[in-house]
């Protein structure tokens, strides 16, 4: 009868002693294939090396995990998960089986009681066996992932193996990760070319481009500025005001200064390159009501060269110091004398 003078331990079996000696000596791997679980008939089981199989086994399935103690690297730790779905049986005795199907290791329990499901509770129950062995080098500490549960001590410390530790927590604009998905290193990059993207413009270019733009306000341009167009309308060259604004620009061979003002747009000024004409506010600069460059007047030094005849001719003049006689001139002279100083 199970009471608190009860002992419970693990074994190996005859079996698993020659087996464990004869891979040590020959350096042949060993692997643990499966483990079972037995009711031993009701009874309370002493473990005992010559056994070759449990008293009363119900379940035998592959190992779950098989691993060497942290703490102990000569006691071997196997482990299997009962799934909820089975069960409905007593658990006294557990048992461990090679790849040859011998039976290796052997051990007691307290007695635990399995359900199932159908019997209105479940449970998912692990068994794990720990057993001393003189030497681990040729133990396979191997299983097969495909047809095992795993516990979540298992999952969390193979996880904990396969991602890396020593990385520093943060937030990464750039990651590297290995062939599993696992971020394995991040940085920040402060550069375009940090992200694999060409310049579209070095530094040394955008300096010197800048260094050339005139600020919002003030600043002073040497040079013609063009500003061109491939059509017949130049693109607009203006001034604004709060009440006013007034643009320029060259449209179909016009000089053109048009505006906006008072809600309408007029054209002040429409200097015509074609035809050498000059029109304000609509309005040609001259026309032949009030002014024609085909007879405009030049500068002369006559009457005649303004087209006025003589009221007296030239030579009827007579300018000088004496006074006429009566014999000097003739009708219609006019005789101007002057006094000497």
């Amino acid at each position: 009868m199970i009471d608190s003078n009860s002992q419970f331990f693990a074994i190996l079996t005859a079996v698993g002693e020659a087996k464990q000696a004869n891979a040590t000596a020959l350096g042949t791997p060993w692997t643990f294939k499966e483990m079972a679980v037995g009711d031993a008939n009701g009874t309370d089981p002493i473990p005992n090396r010559a056994q070759t199989k449990l008293i009363s086994e119900w379940r035998r399935a592959p190992v779950n995990q098989v691993r060497t103690d942290p703490a102990n690297p000569n006691i071997i730790i196997t482990e299997q998960v009962i799934p909820p779905d089975v069960g409905g049986r007593w658990i006294r005795e557990i048992g461990l089986f090679d790849a040859d199907d011998d039976l290796v290791a052997v051990a007691n329990c307290a007695p635990s009681f399995k359900p199932l499901l159908a019997q209105g509770t479940g449970k998912t129950q692990v068994i794990r066996m720990n057993f001393i062995v003189a030497n681990t080098a040729q133990i396979v500490l191997k299983i097969d992932p495909a047809v095992v549960l795993a516990t979540r001590q298992y999952v969390d410390d193979t996880l904990s193996a396969a991602l890396p530790a020593d990385k520093v927590a943060g937030t990464y604009r750039q990651v590297t990760i290995d062939k599993r998905g696992i971020v394995v290193s991040g940085i920040n990059p402060t550069t375009l070319s940090g992200y694999g993207i060409a310049d579209g413009a070095t530094k040394a270019e955008l300096t010197s481009a800048v260094s050339k733009l005139l600020p919002i306000t003030g600043g002073r341009l040497q040079g013609s500025i063009l500003l061109s167009s491939e059509g017949s309308d130049s693109p607009e060259f203006g001034w604004v005001t709060p009440s006013s604004e007034a643009r320029m620009d060259l449209l179909n061979d016009n000089v053109r200064i048009f505006a906006n003002y008072g809600g309408e747009t007029i054209t002040p000024l429409l200097l015509s390159l074609a035809n050498k004409s000059a029109t304000v506010f609509g309005n040609l600069l001259w026309d032949a009501a009030n002014f024609d460059p085909t007879h405009k007047a030049d500068k002369a030094t006559t009457l005649a060269g303004y087209g006025i005849t003589d009221a007296l001719p030239a030579n009827r003049f007579i300018y000088s110091p004496n006074a006429p006689k009566p014999t000097d001139g003739s009708v219609g002279t006019l005789w101007l004398q002057y006094e000497e100083p």
